[in-house]
């Protein structure tokens, strides 16, 4: 559970922004990466890691944990969902980020894919066909951090404190 909680801290920090100084510093506390957007993606990840186990379970299982683990994986899919908007609505409230998903013209065709492979996920998982929808597992995280990163560019990390003092690929790389 820590290990996707935290990834998803990371995640969520790097498209909420991180404080840092002019001079590339960073400026907040040891509780600054704790803030409410990256604990909700942190959380977001757990769910999604739980509905991705629950797919593989159901791939790697016979008889009765087979069922089981389709239903676990068809409620947290429904909860994934859930989270996923509550961070499309809070990251749109809160990070500049969100305005390159949901406005940019190169991008928005990868999020109507990632929402069709998660209905195929879905789709997939209730017909039985657990090796497919673990396939729209992968799909949806590839595309998912293609959309990070593709926002973020070329940003490597957004400063909280001011845009400006972002660190880009060309200013953090070694000359």
């Amino acid at each position: 559970v820590l290990p996707g909680f935290f990834w998803g801290m990371i995640i969520g920090n790097l498209m909420h922004g991180v404080p840092i100084d002019a001079q590339g510093n960073y400026a907040g506390t040891f509780l600054t990466p704790f803030n409410p957007f990256a604990l909700l993606v942190g959380l977001t990840f757990d769910v999604f890691f739980l509905l991705h186990g629950a797919i593989f379970l159901s791939l790697r299982e016979n008889g009765a944990l087979v069922k089981r683990a389709q239903h676990v994986a068809t409620r947290a899919w429904f909860i994934n969902l859930l989270m996923i908007a509550l961070v499309v609505i809070t990251g749109s409230t809160m990070t500049n980020l969100f305005k390159e998903v949901l406005l940019n013209p190169r991008i928005v065709p990868l999020d109507y894919m990632i929402g069709a492979a998660l209905v195929a996920q879905f789709w997939l998982n209730i017909r039985g066909r657990s090796g497919w929808a673990f396939a729209m597992s992968f799909v949806v995280v590839l595309l998912s951090g293609a959309v990070v990163l593709l926002c973020l560019f070329p940003d490597v990390m957004v400063s909280s404190l001011n845009v400006a003092w972002s660190l880009t690929i060309r200013n953090s790389s070694a000359n």
